[in-house]
């Protein structure tokens, strides 16, 4: 368990209870309250090449360094690099590199979220699942980075069943869906608690065509942070399972289960770090949960080629926050005093990527994948 598990697990456990709680809770996009919203979604601009814009190398110039939020405009930006979520200090809010410029800027869209960021591969829109009081259901939503115009996606569902999690497609044209089903089961003397289940689909945001990818009965989503490996090929989330404690409780699982068709494989007693975990298109760093949190075993990595599972970490360094144009993302005061450090896979070396502030933190980030090639 890391640093942000109390907050996952509480999630976790009001699904279980059936109240059913998205990754972002609140409502907050736009430039102004009453921007308007659209019934139907559209897809985003076409997705820029592999490598277009930037590098890897580029990349980390990009980000390095000591910036100090309050001093960056706020500014529309269309579109982005690299998005972060900063809270703690003037200045907090949605810090972005801009694709056109290179330069950092704080985007004048207004964000309440509770989960973390979800920038399109084209780096032009931002994707939540997002509940409403009103209507008391999960949907998600595309929001256009440069405008705030909100996009909503209808999502249907099986019976009994509500959003969990969503996650783009490396094409910006298809989200992965992953949906908590509770179907009641009640008999008049003997009542039972619900049959659950966990249902994957993918949507197509140009035609609202949704293809079901898999449902996985009597497992409920977990520690969920779905995401595509880089060819799309596989859609990794977490999921319940693995070790059960006498209370009930359980460490929960990884799964992963190919798009189009083939045999879906778990691990035991791990889950997916922030950010995007994916390596390469068959390598997941995530978290083991059986081994010393600060311990230098403190990650895996998971093999979908051979299902094999490899210990990998960094001895005092926890709170992995995901891969950006091929370089490792972490927070830790020791060995690393800054807000993020970068982790070189080959070496295990940890360098100071970004320094914010005194008391700011980094929430989430997410880069554009098209834009930032390995």
């Amino acid at each position: 368990m890391n640093a942000r598990d109390g907050v996952n697990v509480g999630v976790t456990t009001l699904v279980v209870a059936g109240v059913l709680v998205a990754s972002f809770l609140r409502t907050g996009w736009g430039k102004d309250p009453s921007a308007a919203s659209t019934p139907l979604p559209t897809p985003p601009a076409a997705s820029v090449p592999p490598g277009a814009g930037s590098t890897p190398s580029t990349a980390l110039r990009l980000v390095g360094g000591s910036i100090d939020p309050a001093t960056v405009p706020v500014r529309s930006v269309d579109q982005a690099l690299f998005v972060a979520e900063v809270i703690g200090g003037e200045g907090s809010g949605l810090l972005v590199v801009d694709a056109a410029t290179g330069e950092w800027a704080r985007s004048d869209l207004v964000s309440t979220m509770d989960g973390p960021l979800l920038l399109s591969p084209d780096g032009r829109s931002l994707v939540r699942a997002v509940w409403s009081p009103s209507s008391g259901e999960v949907g998600v939503e595309t929001v256009e980075l440069g405008t705030g115009t909100v996009h909503q996606v209808a999502v249907p569902e099986p019976p009994d069943c509500s959003v969990d999690a969503v996650a783009w497609a490396p094409d910006g044209r298809h989200l992965g869906v992953v949906s908590v089903c509770a179907t009641p089961n009640v008999y008049p003397k003997d009542p039972k608690d619900p049959t659950y289940a966990t249902v994957v689909q993918e949507v197509e945001l140009a035609t609202g065509r949704t293809f079901d990818i898999e449902r996985v009965p009597g497992r409920t989503p977990s520690e969920t942070y779905p995401s595509y490996s880089p060819d799309g090929r596989l859609f990794a989330y977490g999921i319940s399972g693995g070790t059960e404690f006498e209370d009930g409780e359980s460490w929960g699982a990884v799964r992963v289960t190919p798009v189009h068709g083939g045999d879906a494989h778990d691990w035991d007693d791990v889950h997916l770090v922030y950010g995007d975990p994916w390596r390469d298109a068959t390598t997941l760093l995530v978290w083991d949960e059986l081994a010393d949190v600060l311990g230098p075993d403190s990650h895996a990595l998971l093999d979908t080629t051979t299902s094999t599972r490899s210990p990998y970490g960094i001895d005092q360094l926890t709170n992995l926050d995901g891969f950006v144009a091929g370089t490792l993302l972490a927070e830790q005061a020791d060995p690393c005093p800054v807000t993020l450090c970068s982790v070189d896979l080959s070496t295990g070396a940890v360098a100071p990527w970004l320094t914010l502030p005194t008391g700011m933190q980094v929430v989430s980030v997410s880069a554009a994948r098209s834009l930032l090639a390995d």
